[in-house]
């Protein structure tokens, strides 16, 4: 299911590192070239500024998910019952 933000002054279903993403690209500038455009190697560092982000994002996303899910696990085997149709 995908979320989507209806209103973007509302920030409360944002995690601290989908915010901060936000936030980025809010602000994000480009550097002017000389004759029109932009500068491509601001461009590139842009990118791998934004991947670096995504990439942070990701690890803690996979860090709650496993979270969550050995607690399903858990859930499960206190109730007897198993984890193959997870």
């Amino acid at each position: 299911m995908k979320r989507q933000i209806k209103d973007m002054s509302d920030h409360s279903s944002l995690s601290p590192e989908e915010y901060e993403i936000y936030k980025w690209l809010q602000n994000i500038t480009f550097e002017k070239s000389f004759f029109g455009g932009v500068d491509e190697s601001d461009v590139w560092k842009k990118i791998q500024e934004l991947n670096q982000l995504y990439e942070k994002a990701l690890i803690v996303e996979k860090k709650r998910y496993e979270t969550l899910h050995k607690a399903y696990k858990e859930m499960l085997e206190q109730r007897g019952g198993s984890d193959e149709e997870v």
